[in-house]
């Protein structure tokens, strides 16, 4: 197993030598200003519990929480609390994988994947298979849509890692290689497995044994661990603007994707993992020699693929700043902000949303984490927490104030309008008349990389079918007036996705029949990405122990039915074998 232990004690014994940019550390009465500032956001932004850290050169460090971690039962937030970080984690996987290449003679970021795990290892088409890297995979370079409903819905239990990777072959691509960004979960897992086939350990264990425990990170685990949810901030949505407890269980919704997102931690606890980065920045600017892992690690902060979050960027003359997306890099965003460069990137994971930044020029890093709510509240809150800290820390003027503090983003700009509230599952209207009697669609529709999705009778007038996927997607079915179309609701355990103040809206799922056999409800479309409808296929079982799939018969470039893959094939031909007798009686 890779062990740096010695590695992150030199770099943490010489922080102070490192770390001489002082400026900018806050007086008492800014963080008196401070925390006014963010009880005051909690409060009017209805936010149930939150987490801050600032931590400026070696000298100065700041976390506590506010509101509270439990509600029901009085419980405060403070910066022992744990709040699941979600994205945030992709930083832990690049840092893994830093270190593990340092000591690889043969192994870059550069070297393709397949040749680390094999030749049975594939992607959708021959291009990507054989030259996807890692600096490919953890930039979001792949070309392959997020496919984040999967994630959402949860999958089987017994589906691992590994049975993850193995069907990353059946994921069908969108855009070429390296061409555009496009943010995917699935490929921070792929790079977490080849952590471990070349770390000989899980990755939870390299990354608990290699940063949590060398860096004092004691509060710090994965969601999947045995923890009881001992001082969880809980999860909170509202409806009609009163806080709701969801689900705790839906945490573990990211596995087996967790080099993705899965890691919790605490307001004391990311000091340490701030200051890590700060120092070893800070021994990059020294320019004095250089070991293997810093050189590695200095290729995780630059950027690799331009562009990423462009919603995020605030421009003059609309804001009296600038904070522009640059690149993303391997595991971190590039941004300018005010003229300084910034390091950092966003997490979510149910109702928690989190932020990391880092100014690595003067020494300077904040964490933020709130446990709710699913509404734009929480997007307000965390960017004025941030943009306020982050002034304190950089000795600027703050450009937001107690004055403006729950009309943000007013004056600046206007917020869109906001969605009318979302009526519970129950309350939706009667459906139409489904085109067909119900028994014709219910079965499984199965896809090789996603699994199963089950239709049953629902039991009741107003929602006749309903729709089983993952380990949480459970939805009611109602007719539409397009035939075989249904608009799909979420119940169960996810309710809150669509019933939630500015939830999302319902999907829509259509029904098809066999090309050859009319009477044969035959394929689902389901929307496992984002407007790109996915094709489950009546019958199909998935079976993970298949480890190989039929030889490509076609080039890298695709077919003109599905671009720049072959997926149009493999799904006729698998739907070929498992309807064999119809096909010969017909």
């Amino acid at each position: 197993m890779y062990s740096y232990t010695g590695v992150l004690g030199f770099i943490l014994c010489t922080f102070c030598a490192a770390h001489l940019d002082l400026t900018g550390i806050p007086t008492r009465d800014q963080l008196n200003e401070l925390t006014a500032y963010v009880q005051k956001l909690v409060k009017c932004r209805n936010v149930p519990a939150m987490a801050v850290t600032l931590v400026k050169g070696d000298s100065f460090v700041w976390s506590r929480g506010f509101g509270k971690a439990d509600r029901e039962n009085g419980k405060p937030a403070t910066r022992n609390t744990r709040f699941c970080i979600g994205s945030l984690s992709k930083a832990f996987t690049s840092t893994i994988l830093g270190k593990i290449l340092s000591q690889e003679q043969n192994i870059t970021w550069d070297t393709p994947v397949r040749k680390i795990l094999g030749d049975d290892f594939r992607f959708s088409d021959e291009l990507r298979t054989d030259i996807a890297n890692l600096r490919d995979l953890l930039a979001h370079k792949m070309g392959v849509p997020s496919y984040f409903s999967a994630l959402l819905n949860g999958f089987p239990d017994d589906v691992t890692r590994s049975d993850l990777v193995r069907r990353l072959q059946f994921m069908e691509a969108t855009e070429p290689i390296r061409t555009n960004f496009l943010y995917n979960n699935y490929m921070y897992s792929l790079a977490g497995y080849v952590a471990e086939v070349l770390g000989k350990a899980s990755w939870e264990d390299l990354v608990r044994d290699n940063i949590f425990t060398p860096l004092g990170m004691t509060s710090t685990g994965f969601v999947n661990d045995d923890h009881g949810f001992e001082n969880f901030a809980l999860p909170y949505i509202t409806v009609n603007g009163e806080l709701v407890n969801i689900s705790k269980d839906l945490i573990t919704s990211v596995n087996p994707a967790g080099p993705a997102g899965s890691v919790f931690s605490t307001a004391e606890d990311m000091t340490k993992w701030i200051k890590f980065h700060l120092n070893i920045s800070a021994m990059l600017r020294s320019h004095n020699p250089l070991s293997p892992y810093l050189l590695k690690m200095a290729d995780t902060y630059e950027g690799q693929m331009p562009g990423g979050f462009f919603p995020n960027d605030k421009i003059k003359p609309t804001y009296p700043i600038h904070d522009v997306t640059i690149a993303y890099a391997l595991g971190w965003v590039n941004s300018n902000y005010r003229g300084y460069r910034k390091l950092w990137h966003s997490g979510g994971i149910i109702s928690y949303t989190s932020g990391l930044w880092l100014f690595p020029d003067v020494d300077a890093g904040l964490f933020f984490s709130v446990s709710g709510p699913l509404d734009r509240n929480k997007r307000y809150v965390t960017q004025e927490v941030g943009y306020f800290a982050a002034d304190l820390l950089l000795g600027e003027r703050s450009w937001l104030n107690m004055t403006t503090a729950c009309k943000f983003p007013l004056p600046y700009e206007r917020p869109g309008p906001e969605k009318p509230k979302q009526p519970r599952p129950d309350q939706h209207g009667a459906s139409r008349k489904p085109t067909r009697p119900l028994a014709d669609y219910t079965g499984v529709y199965g896809h090789l990389a996603f699994g199963n999705i089950t239709i049953s009778l629902g039991g009741s007038e107003n929602a006749p079918l309903r729709l089983h996927y993952g380990r949480f997607g459970e939805m009611v079915l109602k007719a539409m007036r397009h035939p075989n179309t249904f608009v799909a609701t979420y119940v169960g355990p996810l309710w809150y996705v669509m019933g939630a103040d500015d939830g999302s809206d319902p999907i829509t799922v259509r029904f098809r029949p066999h090309p050859h056999d009319k009477a044969v409800l035959s394929y689902l479309d389901y929307p496992v990405a984002e407007n790109h409808p996915t094709t489950f296929i009546r019958g199909l079982q998935l079976d993970d122990t298949t480890k190989t799939r039929p030889k490509d018969f076609c080039t890298s470039t695709g077919s003109v039915l599905f671009k720049h893959n072959c997926m149009y094939f493999y799904v006729l031909f698998f739907y070929i074998i498992f309807n064999i007798n119809i096909l010969t009686e017909r």
